[in-house]
């Protein structure tokens, strides 16, 4: 059950989902290239997911109980 979705600048798709609080990464020839379990304490509900034209990514969370959160991944160089 998705509640997000955003393409990299990589065309790898990225799939966020608050049901397991679960990051998924597909590759653009439809391959799973990741899946990540997110921290329910960093992120209770994620909603949110985009990146910016360097290629940071960016999650949101309602916060359930507590305020909302925006948190902040820096792209890795490689």
């Amino acid at each position: 059950s998705p509640s997000a979705v955003a393409m990299s600048n990589n065309r790898d798709l990225y799939v966020l989902s608050a049901r397991g609080s679960m990051l998924l990464v597909i590759g653009f020839n439809s391959e799973i290239k990741e899946i990540t379990f997110l921290n329910p304490k960093y992120l209770p509900q994620p909603e949110g997911i985009c990146f910016d034209d360097d290629g940071n990514l960016y999650l949101s969370t309602e916060g359930k109980k507590n305020k909302g959160k925006l948190l902040y991944y820096r792209k890795i160089q490689k």
